[in-house]
């Protein structure tokens, strides 16, 4: 029976020795952590956000950049009393967007734009069959989830642009940025609105392509100096240090970076 208990210790502890064993529960870790939880809206904790966090705001104008065909929108929509402005820049994507316009009319703005740091036109690489995955990031098809075979020019503009243009909005409460690795360039084109309008609530997208653009989340955490970064959970968020190690680990998960000044419901 001894030799038994031996054997078996050993092999237990010959599969965890193994590069597959390691991953498998490394991911584990990962996802109680917030990271790779990105299967639906409840498991990436955006539900959990959207109930307990941001309705308790009431929130009156929400902008969604990198809308694709408008999952997203369709969640803001139908969980507030808010106006979504979608940008989207893609014309297969956008004519979801339209559709839903047909459906929720003026509550619903979209522009078939996309933002970045600075008015330009660039070129978009995308799939046909996924293009949720869409970026203006080449080198993103050097991440293994990613084929984007397919490319073309599209419009940038910078949100400050558009709304300097479009003055009858008057408060932001709240912006999701979920644009493939153009995060930090989309912030760097807003960064008027974000002192103008202060929105309480700055959503992004963290992930793999951050490695390919040489950026942290300390490094989002160095341009919104009023704001604390708080990772979503599927039932919670908790308050992340932007240099700790721990919050900078390039996997996919998602970051709010609320006001200081904000208190939070309990």
């Amino acid at each position: 029976m001894k030799s038994l208990i031996n054997k078996s210790i050993f092999i237990f502890f010959q599969f965890f020795a193994t590069e597959r064993a390691q991953r498998y529960l490394f991911n584990m870790l990962l996802k109680l952590r917030g990271y790779n939880n990105y299967k639906n809206f409840i498991e990436s904790g955006e539900s959990f956000f959207f109930d307990s966090i941001l309705n308790k705001f009431d929130p009156k104008i929400c902008i969604d950049v990198g809308a694709n065909i408008g999952k997203f929108t369709s969640e803001i929509l139908k969980r507030s009393n808010a106006t979504v402005i979608s940008f989207e820049p893609l014309p297969e994507p956008f004519t979801h967007l339209v559709k839903l316009k047909e459906h929720w009319g003026d509550r619903l703005i979209i522009v078939n734009k996309g933002l970045g740091e600075k008015s330009s036109f660039s070129t978009i690489y995308f799939n046909n069959n996924s293009s949720s995955h869409a970026s203006m990031l080449q080198e993103a098809n050097e991440l293994e989830y990613v084929d984007n075979n397919n490319s073309q020019t599209v419009e940038i503009i910078t949100l400050d642009t558009y709304l300097s243009e479009n003055k009858q909005y008057t408060s932001i409460d709240y912006i999701k940025i979920d644009t493939e690795g153009f995060e930090y360039d989309v912030l760097l084109g807003s960064l008027n609105t974000i002192e103008k309008f202060k929105p309480k609530f700055i959503h992004i997208e963290f992930n793999w392509h951050q490695v390919l653009k040489s950026q942290s989340l300390y490094s989002f955490a160095s341009i919104l100096e009023n704001y604390h970064p708080y990772q979503l959970l599927p039932n919670k968020i908790i308050k992340r240090d932007p240099i700790d190690p721990f919050s900078n680990i390039y996997s996919y998960s998602n970051f709010v970076f609320i006001r200081k000044d904000v208190s939070l419901p309990c």
